[in-house]
């Protein structure tokens, strides 16, 4: 296997549109089972990434509140 093999592959997955309508449903405080894609499929899995990384911080923060 090369050094270089796979360099520069990496995509930004915060750039991807279904990520993005996925932020975008958590901020409008819609439920993670409005997620309008298959289940199990790619754009599923980058929809809930996008919902979760709004609606996890808040959920952690939630349950570090409950040990303060």
């Amino acid at each position: 296997m090369d050094a270089n093999e796979g360099a520069g592959t990496a995509q930004d997955v915060t750039q991807d549109p279904v990520y993005a309508e996925g932020r975008t449903a958590a901020e409008r405080r819609e439920g993670a089972d409005k997620n309008p894609h298959s289940a199990g499929s790619a754009e599923y899995r980058r929809w809930a990434d996008g919902h979760a990384s709004v609606t996890a911080p808040d959920a952690i923060a939630d349950d570090l509140a409950d040990f303060a």
